[in-house]
């Protein structure tokens, strides 16, 4: 099970109490060259800002996570 392909952005409902999941897997290494999470795809201003970031702006990093994880 891995949230990075479960997680459908697209699908989330807004209501209250709904918070997005994290796209982290526990495998936290930069990239040098690409400046991304090698295990789930945010940049560290993306993962610095998830915390106290609303759903909305959680949704957009999740639809920027999927498009780098296409090939």
């Amino acid at each position: 099970m891995n949230i990075l392909y479960e997680f459908d952005p697209a699908q989330f409902v807004m209501k209250p109490g709904a918070t997005v999941p994290s796209p982290c897997v526990n495998i936290c290494r930069m990239d040098d060259k690409t400046g991304l999470c090698t295990g789930c795809y945010r940049n560290i201003d993306e993962i610095i800002c998830w915390s106290k970031a609303d759903n909305h702006k959680k949704l957009e990093i999740w639809d920027l996570v999927q498009q780098r994880m296409l090939p």
